[in-house]
C-alpha cells in the first residue's frame, strides 16, 4: 500500500510511504501449499519471498519516490526468515516434512558462527531500524485464538494455516530463541524491542517514539 505522509518540516511537502509484508500479497495464493509441505521446502519458499519482496519494492518506489524520500513500513522480512530458520532449524526427512527443534539455546546460539546472522550482501535493501515486537506466550495463544475464530468459514487463506502457531504453543523456549536470534541480526542500523502486550493503539505509540 502506498500513501503519503505530511513533512513536518515543510508544510508544502510530503514523503511517500509504503507499508507491506512477507510473503507479499502477490505469493498469498501459493503460500499454504508451502506451509502445508513444511520442512526444508517451505523454508526456501519463505527465503526466496525476501528476494520477491525486494523487486517489488524496487518497483513500487520509483514510481512513489519524490525529493523527500521513501518511507517503507516491512511485516517480517530477512530477519524473520533468518530467526525462525536458526531458532528450530529444518531436516531433510522427518516423517511428515515438518522440521526438528534443537533442544538448547546454547546449541543454536552459541555454537555458530557469527556470519550466519549478516544480512545477505545480494539482497541490498537493509532495514534501518528493527522493532521485535515481544508478547508473553498466553496473551499470544489468545490473539491466535482469536485470529483463528475469525477466519472461520472464510475460505481459507494464507494466514489461515500456520504451524508456527503450534510450535510455539508447544515448544516453550522456542519463542525465546527466536527473540535471541533477532537481537543479534546484522543489517539493521538499530533494534528495538516492543511491548507487544500492550494495545495495538500503545504498541504504535511505541514505535513512534
Amino acid at each position: 500500500a502506498l500513501s503519503s505522509l505530511p513533512n513536518n518540516n515543510d508544510s508544502t511537502a510530503t514523503t511517500a510511504a509504503m507499508a507491506t509484508k512477507t510473503p507479499s500479497s502477490s505469493l498469498k495464493e501459493i503460500r499454504p501449499l508451502w506451509d502445508h509441505r513444511g520442512g526444508i521446502l517451505a523454508r526456501a519458499f519463505y527465503m526466496v519471498s525476501n528476494y520477491v519482496l525486494a523487486y517489488e519494492i524496487d518497483t513500487a518506489a520509483e514510481y512513489a519516490m519524490n525529493d523527500n524520500g521513501v518511507i517503507i513500513v516491512i511485516d517480517r522480512w530477512y530477519a524473520s526468515t533468518c530467526a525462525y530458520t536458526i531458532a528450530r532449524p529444518p531436516v531433510l526427512h522427518d516423517g511428515d516434512g515438518d522440521g526438528v527443534g534443537w533442544t538448547s539455546t546454547d546449541d543454536i546460539i552459541e555454537n555458530l558462527p557469527e556470519e550466519v546472522y549478516d544480512w545477505p550482501q545480494d539482497l541490498q535493501l537493509k532495514p534501518q531500524i528493527l522493532l521485535v515486537l515481544q508478547i508473553d506466550p498466553e496473551i499470544r495463544q489468545k490473539r491466535v485464538e482469536h485470529r483463528a475464530s475469525s477466519l472461520s468459514g472464510s475460505g481459507g487463506g494464507a494466514s489461515r494455516f500456520n504451524p508456527w502457531d503450534d510450535r510455539l504453543a508447544n515448544e516453550p523456549q522456542l519463542g525465546s530463541r527466536i527473540l535471541e536470534v533477532l537481537s543479534s541480526i546484522k543489517g539493521p542500523n538499530a533494534i528495538h524491542s516492543l511491548n507487544a502486550n500492550a494495545t495495538e493503539t500503545e504498541v504504535v505509540a511505541q514505535a513512534l517514539d
